[in-house]
């Protein structure tokens, strides 16, 4: 029995407490997630709101020559340069055969290939 009592002593550094982070600091980091997300869900909006108003010229520059539709839609979403021809390709694809949820899925795309 003597034997027995390190085993619970040796089985402690297994446990992650760690994964918390410190709890002073928590208060903090979740103010600092609600602003981020406010700014992503402020963005995500605009994307969208875009996409609505603007469907069938997105549509059309994603199908054949990318425009000034597109280039608005890369500047409000936030798209890295070297994305775009990603998202130009995602857009085509589902531009090809709309879905109903079109903008939906438009917006999926842009928002992530944004930065």
């Amino acid at each position: 029995m003597r034997h027995l009592l390190p085993l619970p002593l040796l089985l402690l550094p297994a446990c992650d407490e760690g994964h918390l982070g410190n709890p002073l600091l928590l208060p903090v980091t979740g103010l600092a997630t609600a602003v981020e997300n406010s700014s992503y869900n402020s963005r995500r909006s605009r994307v969208s709101n875009f996409l609505a108003a603007n469907q069938p010229a997105v549509m059309a520059e994603a199908l054949s020559q990318p425009g000034p539709a597109l280039a608005t839609l890369y500047q409000t979403a936030g798209t890295h340069p070297a994305s775009q021809p990603a998202v130009r390709r995602d857009l085509a694809e589902i531009s090809a055969a709309p879905p109903p949820d079109w903008v939906e899925r438009a917006t999926v795309i842009a928002m992530v290939h944004s930065n």
